[in-house]
């Protein structure tokens, strides 16, 4: 069988009945998610476009997700505020039960 040079550029030689699947399943540089996948990139890439070309573009998804992070943490903050307000108003109820308790 004669072997050809990987039509994706990895260095590998493989027999041409088998290159479409290593292609597909073994090459190295096949395509694979983007590392910004998380925060939103739905592109496939393979590594030699991992470069600055690509994961340049992200700046507006990290900063969209940056912004989201800081809006749920305000949002968080806010609701322990209201939680913790909540807590010492059942405080109070209880130290007022219980001396109304004891007076009986």
């Amino acid at each position: 069988r004669r072997l050809r040079a990987c039509r994706k550029g990895c260095g590998q030689r493989v027999p041409l009945a088998d290159m479409e699947e290593h292609c597909r399943r073994d090459c190295p540089n096949k395509p694979q998610a983007c590392p910004y996948a998380g925060v939103g990139c739905e592109e496939l890439v393979a590594p030699p476009e991992r470069g600055q070309a690509h994961l340049g573009a992200h700046v507006d998804l990290l900063l969209g997700a940056l912004t989201r992070a800081q809006a749920e943490a305000a949002q968080t903050r806010h609701e322990l505020a209201l939680t913790k307000d909540q807590l010492a108003q059942t405080r109070q109820q209880a130290a007022r039960t219980e001396q109304l308790l004891e007076q009986t």
